[in-house]
């Protein structure tokens, strides 16, 4: 019975990475727009939580919902039964690598999402630094934190869209490798549409 539900706690995880990713793409734009300054309680998590981060979140949950992953999960956990009998599955290295794979994964999607945002705010600031190198007098602290702040919602506004099916990809890419250890080797028995 340990074997099985550590082997359902891997799965769910694999998983889940992706919404993670996800959510620290959002505060790692968060923070570089300054928007992390104003932190709320985020109670499904129990710590604070940003306003960008949890946006994202829910992005990749409407994504998700859209792609009819849910469907795709059931029949994966369904057809789990056919292809591995009960309690004849548990923690292997095949399943660890791949848990440990989709980690790596989700922290360059991360890092992937949040690209644009930290390559425009190290123009904004390099800009703002040659503006108060060539006139000192200009507070240029005040003026960063809204500039930063408008040019990056002009930013994530724009990349929405771009961001909407790289999580459509990224959530299709999880699924089939979930269900791939469901299934064993032969795993697209569970299609997603």
């Amino acid at each position: 019975i340990g074997g099985e539900i550590i082997f359902g706690l891997a799965m769910g995880t694999a998983l889940g990475l992706v919404f993670v990713a996800m959510n620290w793409a959002g505060e790692i734009i968060g923070q570089q727009m300054g928007i992390n300054m104003g932190e709320i309680l985020d109670p499904q998590f129990g710590s604070q939580g940003s306003v960008v981060g949890d946006l994202y979140y829910l992005l990749t949950l409407v994504t998700f919902l859209l792609i009819r992953g849910h469907h795709a999960l059931l029949r994966g956990v369904y057809d789990s039964f056919e292809w591995l009998p009960l309690l004849s599955a548990g923690m292997n290295t095949g399943l660890l690598d791949m848990v440990l794979g989709m980690l790596g994964a989700a922290t360059t999607l991360a890092l992937q999402l949040a690209a644009p945002m930290l390559v425009t705010v190290m123009v904004v600031d390099l800009v703002l630094g040659f503006i108060g190198k060539t006139m000192p007098q200009m507070n240029v602290m005040a003026a960063g934190l809204s500039l930063r702040a408008a040019i990056g919602i002009v930013v994530i506004v724009a990349g929405l869209s771009l961001t909407s099916d790289v999580i459509r990809g990224a959530l299709t890419d999880a699924l089939r490798q979930v269900c791939g250890g469901w299934v064993g080797q032969t795993f697209l028995s569970v299609g997603v549409r």
